[in-house]
C-alpha cells in the first residue's frame, strides 16, 4: 500500500489486532522476571558483586545502577506497535 496511491486497504489492519493471552502472559512473567531480578541487586548486591569483571568500575555502585535499570524496565516491557 503506498501513501496517495487511492488504494484504500490498508496494511495497519494487522496493528488493530489485540494481543493473544500468550503474548501478554509472556511479557507479566518476563517482566516480573526482571523486576525480582532488579530487587534481588539490591537486597543482596555481594552476590552480583563478584561477578562483576574487573576494570569496569566500582562493582557495588554497577550492582546497583543494574538492579534499578531492571526493576524499571521490568515494571513496563516494550509493546509492538
Amino acid at each position: 500500500h503506498l501513501a496517495g496511491s487511492g488504494d484504500d486497504r490498508s496494511v495497519d489492519a494487522r496493528v488493530s489486532v489485540g494481543e493473544s493471552p500468550a503474548v501478554r502472559g509472556s511479557r507479566v512473567v518476563c517482566g516480573a522476571f526482571f523486576v525480582g531480578a532488579g530487587i534481588l541487586h539490591l537486597v543482596r548486591p555481594p552476590t552480583f558483586e563478584q561477578i562483576v569483571p574487573p576494570g569496569f568500575g566500582d562493582p557495588r555502585t554497577l550492582v546497583l545502577v543494574g538492579g534499578v535499570a531492571e526493576i524499571i524496565g521490568g515494571g513496563s516491557p516494550p509493546r509492538r506497535g
